[in-house]
């Protein structure tokens, strides 16, 4: 039988990281549930493999406490499947990268992985803070690019507008010659009367 609180105590050792909020949303479920995990129940078998995939911790370690907490391929090396699934990921979303600049990813990932599975708490917060404005950083950059688009379409709206606004005045002052003396206004072929 599984104890729920050695569970809960398990599972928050690998995600202590995160918001109980941003936990929730990541494995699709509502923050109330991971509450009533505290109470009598536990994670349905979906929620868990969830985690499992999202975090690379192993449904067994969670639920037990045996065997390693990490999923593993069959060399041991710990979040193999983690970081498989991340570079599939990031190369998903059109991220190109080469044969070497992969493998700093993974060794980078495998460094994150060994320092959030530290639980040193000071450690971890500097991490997860770098990473925080290393991504807002990429955001207010994206942010910018989206911005200077905007600006280029405004001044060619401003260009077309003040073309627009020129040949309105040339019109206007057509009119008001004609207004002001009518023998000058164009005739049915464009000739003066």
């Amino acid at each position: 039988m599984v104890k729920k609180m050695a569970f809960l105590q398990r599972l928050e050792s690998k995600i202590n990281h995160m918001t109980k909020a941003d936990f929730a949303k990541k494995i699709g479920v509502h923050v109330s549930t991971i509450s009533l995990w505290r109470d009598d129940k536990l994670p349905k078998g979906e929620t868990l493999k969830r985690i499992s995939k999202e975090f690379g911790i192993s449904v067994d370690w969670l639920l037990t406490g045996g065997g390693e907490p990490y999923l593993t391929d069959q060399t041991g090396r710990e979040g193999v499947s983690v970081l498989s699934s991340t570079l599939k990921e990031v190369s998903g979303r059109g991220f190109q990268s080469s044969a070497s600049h992969q493998a700093s990813i993974a060794q980078s990932i495998e460094m994150l992985m060994k320092i959030m599975g530290s639980n040193n708490q000071k450690l971890i917060r500097a991490i997860v803070s770098n990473l925080d404005a290393f991504s807002e950083a990429v955001d207010q950059k994206d942010r910018l690019v989206a911005l200077e688009e905007k600006v280029d379409t405004l001044m060619a709206d401003v260009s077309r507008l003040q073309d627009e606004n020129k040949d309105l005045r040339i019109r206007l002052n057509r009119m008001k010659a004609v207004h002001e003396n009518p023998s000058t206004a164009p005739g049915p072929k464009g000739e003066a009367i």
